[in-house]
């Protein structure tokens, strides 16, 4: 789905006359666009109006306010003019770009799973304390560590859940897990390992392979 681009600016006025003179152009006898909400005269004497002021624009205070006022005035209708090609041409491109106007899209590309995490790094600094480092796939939205200080096994996925299987001993979960962070609490494990998962909109990445170290 896509709807009018602001294409114009206040700034470049004249450019934003010939925007709008286009538009009046592209949108005269148009069958997409039979009774616009700012009529093509309107619209086109707006555009002539700032095209006729322009060169005043750094003339008397009265000038100076005229041409300000019929740049804001052409803004204004096209702004209203552009919404009623957002209505009329539900989403079109085709139809917007009939008109005369740029189509942009508004609708996001549907996320995908992203790839497995593929580096973590994992770092004994003494007292039971580990440091982990992981390098986040592009398109992660957070990352979720699995850590073992027992045996390594399989965890069951089903759509966003991660279920430990019964006979799985020394598991713990990091659910939020941060790229950088420390964990704690491993002094009386000699050996611990950690999977790490991607999460994004579209679903759970693959898990990594398994990362070991010793704990000091």
């Amino acid at each position: 789905m896509e709807e009018v681009k602001i294409t114009w600016s206040k700034d470049e006025p004249l450019e934003m006359a010939s925007q709008a003179k286009h538009t009046v152009t592209e949108m005269t006898g148009n069958s997409n666009y039979t009774s616009p909400d700012v009529p093509l005269p309107d619209m086109d004497d707006a555009a002539d109006l700032v095209i006729a002021k322009y060169p005043t624009r750094n003339g008397t205070e009265l000038q100076k306010q005229a041409f300000k006022d019929a740049v804001v005035d052409l803004d204004d209708l096209l702004h209203k003019q552009a919404r009623y090609i957002n209505e009329k041409s539900e989403g079109d491109r085709t139809k917007i770009i009939s008109g005369g106007w740029t189509p942009t899209a508004t609708t996001r590309s549907r996320s995908v799973i992203t790839d497995k995490v593929e580096v973590l790094k994992l770092k004994p600094i003494g007292g039971g304390v580990l440091k982990v480092n992981a390098k986040k796939p592009i398109g992660c939205d957070k990352l979720f560590y699995v850590i073992y200080t027992g045996e390594v096994v399989d965890l069951i996925i089903r759509g966003t859940q991660f279920i430990i299987p019964d006979n799985a001993r020394g598991v713990q979960i990091v659910a939020n897990g941060r790229q950088s962070m420390r964990l704690t609490g491993f002094s009386d494990f000699a050996k611990v390992s950690i999977v790490a998962y991607s999460i994004n909109a579209a679903g759970i990445s693959p898990p990594s392979g398994v990362f070991s170290t010793k704990i000091l």
